[in-house]
């Protein structure tokens, strides 16, 4: 059975920070869109910055497991 390397330190707070991200985004999208203009406006920019942030959490996890020596068998 092949095994993982165990991640790096901090990786699972990311992980954890990008899936909150994800869940909030998608309570986000199946919500309808508020009726007013404005507050459409505000919604779908809460969404974007939500899934924005989700987005950065994804690339510090990818450079930080860029960053770790690679270890082979």
């Amino acid at each position: 059975m092949a095994t993982t390397a165990p991640k790096p330190p901090g990786y699972a707070a990311l992980r954890s920070a990008m899936l909150t991200r994800l869940e909030q985004a998608s309570d986000l999208a199946v919500r309808p869109l508020p009726a007013k203009p404005t507050e459409a406006a505000a919604h779908s920019a809460k969404l974007r910055q939500v899934i924005d942030d989700a987005a950065t959490l994804a690339g510090a996890m990818t450079t930080l497991l860029a960053m770790e020596p690679q270890k082979r068998p």
